[in-house]
């Protein structure tokens, strides 16, 4: 099995993420199996397309899994001026 890891910081929608994928298994084999680690930073608006990475391995390798080891990024700027006591 092939593991893998895919940094998703500042990855903004489906295509890229599978750009992204495509160039880091350019290499791979139809035949065989493949495990994406997804790692870096994501923020409350950005979609991690777990689902979608883990349904397009399936299809395009004998076996694909997909693990989520992302973080969630809070910019402390966006709420300097909630309520303040």
């Amino acid at each position: 099995m092939y593991e893998y890891e895919l940094d998703i910081t500042g990855i903004d929608s489906w295509p890229n993420l599978k750009n992204k994928a495509n160039e880091i298994l350019s290499n791979v084999k139809r035949k065989d199996m493949v495990k994406m680690t997804l790692t870096g930073y994501f923020n409350t608006n950005q979609l991690k397309y777990t689902y979608e990475l883990e349904k397009y391995l399936l299809d395009n390798y004998y076996f694909g899994k997909v693990k989520d080891e992302t973080r969630l990024y809070v910019d402390p700027k966006e709420y300097e001026n909630e309520n303040k006591c």
